[in-house]
């Protein structure tokens, strides 16, 4: 299986969810951002898969290296990778249905 690389698009996405996400995450931002970033995010997982939302948000949200949640799930990181790039395609594609959301 060859792994491929993230392109602009999905890490442009990727990065726009890992934003929305620590910002529902983190107590000191002020409430209205909070809303705005939850809306946010609950209709960027709604395009996802259980599995896809778990990568983005161990990877993206929380940092961890593909690698290092392959090795804890038990499973290749070739796997792990396609999954992440997959998903941050999907989030490419739902945020540029949605105007103003990346």
């Amino acid at each position: 299986m060859t792994v491929r690389t993230i392109n602009q698009r999905q890490a442009v996405a990727a990065q726009a969810y890992a934003r929305d996400w620590r910002a529902v995450n983190q107590s000191e931002l002020g409430p209205m951002r909070r809303l705005e970033a939850q809306d946010s995010l609950r209709a960027a997982r709604a395009v996802l898969t259980d599995q896809e939302v778990a990568i983005l948000d161990l990877c993206a949200g929380r940092g961890r290296k593909i690698a290092e949640v392959a090795a804890a799930a038990g499973r290749p990181v070739q796997v792990m990778a396609e999954l992440f790039l997959t998903a941050s395609t999907k989030l490419a594609d739902h945020y540029e249905a949605r105007p103003g959301e990346s």
